[in-house]
């Protein structure tokens, strides 16, 4: 499916780096990488307008990567996080397939 938010400049650079980050300090979860992870780099990746586009992207990828599925569970450190996350995914793939099914009416 295609990301249905808008994108900002860099979009792609810095899901880049955010998958980057999530991929080396994220997977292995401790204490030394929290700091690593949880950081000025990383909130640039999701403040530019366009997190939510950052946030599906990421759980695009994530949907044939188990370990950056990992990576951003820990990121995410709680339930209720990880969970809007999967909300922001799933709710426009909802409505895109929504778009796709519509009935066709006969004028």
């Amino acid at each position: 499916m295609k990301n249905p938010y808008k994108k900002e400049k860099g979009f792609y650079n810095r899901v880049n780096s955010a998958t980057n980050r999530l991929l080396k300090y994220g997977i292995y979860w401790n204490i030394d990488n929290y700091g690593k992870l949880h950081c000025r780099a990383m909130d640039n990746c999701f403040e530019m307008g366009d997190g939510s586009a950052v946030v599906w992207q990421l759980m695009d990828k994530a949907q044939s990567d188990g370990e950056l599925m990992q990576a951003i569970k820990n990121f995410c450190g709680n339930p209720e996080c990880f969970a809007s996350w999967e909300q922001t995914y799933a709710r426009n793939q909802t409505a895109l397939l929504g778009l796709l099914y519509q009935p066709i009416e006969n004028n």
